[in-house]
């Protein structure tokens, strides 16, 4: 869909679920699914959790353990059903991307999407991409560290997109 030129790009994670609804109203939608280590997006999520909902309560916080039990039966629900439903993306029109490669090569991977997806002007945007990454090379990658507990209850929970995405713990010494 295009207004003044421009294409229409939504970025929201409750989209993923939604493959059907956006698929009849944009029949041509192009998706770009970014997967990453649940164990990095279990702590993640958490350390968002921990600092985000104390600041937009206006009563007492729930306890974090059902903050973090709602978090982890969302995080399945939503990966089950993109799971379940991206065959109905004609192939052309999906680019699965995985988090760290994108971290590691994020202008490999923008030029992929381009390419993917027959964008116009890549060679136009590379330098402002280039420049706005300069501004990122200080920000250092959160490290987390995994107790045999959040370990086990990763992968009762998320056990099915670990082996999806082929991700294995982080810290050896917990697998």
């Amino acid at each position: 869909m295009f207004y003044q030129g421009k294409q229409l790009v939504l970025k929201n994670q409750d989209n993923t679920g939604k493959i059907p609804q956006l698929l009849e109203m944009f029949p041509d939608a192009k998706f770009i699914y970014m997967y990453r280590n649940p164990y990095d997006v279990y702590m993640s999520m958490l350390k968002f959790m921990r600092k985000v909902i104390p600041l937009y309560c206006v009563q007492t916080p729930p306890p974090l353990k059902n903050v973090e039990d709602h978090m982890m039966h969302l995080f399945t629900q939503m990966t089950k059903k993109y799971l379940q439903d991206k065959h109905l993306i004609p192939s052309q029109n999906l680019l699965e991307v995985q988090y760290e490669h994108f971290i590691a090569q994020p202008l490999e991977t923008i030029s992929t999407l381009y390419t993917t997806f027959k964008l116009k002007e890549y060679q136009k945007t590379e330098p402002s991409l280039k420049a706005y990454l300069e501004t990122q090379k200080t920000i250092q990658k959160d490290q987390y560290t995994f107790t045999g507990s959040i370990k086990k209850k990763i992968e009762n929970h998320w056990g099915f997109a670990l082996r999806e995405y082929q991700y294995a713990c982080p810290q050896e010494e917990l697998c």
